[in-house]
């Protein structure tokens, strides 16, 4: 999770996971769970696609990436739009304590980079300590039920995933889980179009 290697991914446009179409296991869980008006964050939000989407159907969005490169795209593409919604280049896992409490945070893609227990638990906890009571972490992340060698079909490699074990593991001392089922997380790559991996969508609410 290094900042250099995510800007350079950015800067070199080998973004596959950045579709232009807000997510719809989002869209679902969002609708699904949390209110409108409520003040959400999103953990790695890219070119800021899934942050517009939230700000649009009526949330008020901080939405903070960790690549320089990825925010100034994100902040070129919604100058002319009139939403609350604000970017922030910020490393999560070392200046999460920089940022004020919220209702809602969503991740995708984000937490199954976390490659040891001590890290997923590290980053739930960082989540619970930044909601509100009764507050909501949205997360969608790779299941580890597919292969992990690159598609024939596609050329696109897995990206890191997790067994539902260590998504409950790391969440449950934090947080209910109210939602937790199979979905599918989609990457495009221009040479050969879609992949779809399977992934976990889920709903937890902190507790209090």
């Amino acid at each position: 999770m290094q900042n250099q290697n995510w800007d350079h991914r950015y800067r070199e446009h080998d973004t596959p996971w950045e579709r232009g179409k807000p997510d719809i296991e989002m869209q679902r869980l969002f609708t699904a769970y949390i209110h409108k008006n409520a003040h959400v964050l999103e953990i790695g939000c890219g070119y800021g696609t899934n942050a517009r989407w939230l700000a649009e159907a009526g949330y008020h969005v901080t939405a903070v990436d960790i690549s320089s490169t990825a925010i100034e795209q994100a902040k070129k593409l919604t100058s002319a739009l009139d939403l609350t919604l604000q970017f922030k280049t910020l490393d999560f896992m070392r200046e999460w304590q920089s940022l004020p409490q919220f209702d809602a945070v969503f991740d995708s893609a984000v937490f199954h980079f976390m490659e040891t227990s001590e890290a997923r638990h590290l980053f739930a906890r960082h989540i619970a300590s930044l909601l509100h009571d009764k507050g909501w972490w949205i997360n969608i992340a790779c299941s580890q039920d597919q292969a992990n060698e690159i598609s024939a079909e596609t050329g696109v490699r897995p990206p890191p995933n997790l067994k539902a074990r260590d998504i409950v593991e790391a969440a449950e001392p934090y947080f209910e889980i109210i939602d937790m089922h199979r979905c599918f997380f989609q990457v495009d790559r221009r040479e050969s179009g879609k992949a779809l991996f399977n992934a976990w969508g889920s709903a937890f609410r902190k507790r209090g």
